[in-house]
């Protein structure tokens, strides 16, 4: 029994030092983004925060008092993570499906995060709407001067 246990044990330290830096970088980055997202569909804004920079905090967190009591996260997916030459920036894709209790419409949104591997760990540096519709928690470009209104064109 004990020789079993010790060549098990071997044996997983033998695979898990075949990681180089990189993977263990990578797969660190695919268990934080989906965490993140987790955490951020179930709205535990303080935990969400913490793998922001500050200043990107900060404004997220304005921009979640102003919807807090209304928005609802009914589901997300992460549709595909992006490693950029190095590893030490990615691009991650999630859809998201929410709602307003004040209008309890199901809406859909493809959002785009960029993720940077900063002082040994990964932060979720900003995020963008790419497809659907708009999302109270992530900001929107201001139109152009003499611009048209936004249509919501993207819908999926």
């Amino acid at each position: 029994m004990m020789r079993r246990l010790a060549l098990g044990t071997a044996l997983l330290a033998g695979v898990l030092g075949c990681f180089t830096p990189t993977q263990r970088r990578e797969e660190d980055l695919v268990q934080n983004a989906r965490l993140w997202n987790d955490d951020f569909r179930w709205g535990r804004w303080d935990i969400v925060g913490q793998s922001m920079t500050a200043e990107e905090n900060a404004l997220f967190q304005e921009r979640r008092n102003l919807v807090d009591e209304d928005l609802v996260i009914a589901d997300y997916e992460v549709t595909a993570i992006r490693f950029h030459k190095g590893s030490q920036t990615a691009t991650v894709d999630v859809k998201l499906e929410w709602y307003r209790k004040s209008d309890p419409s199901v809406r859909h949104a493809t959002l785009q995060q960029r993720w940077e591997h900063r002082g040994g760990r990964w932060m979720m540096i900003k995020q963008r709407r790419v497809r659907g519709e708009r999302f109270p928690l992530v900001p929107e470009p201001a139109p152009e001067p003499g611009a048209p209104p936004a249509a919501e064109s993207g819908k999926e």
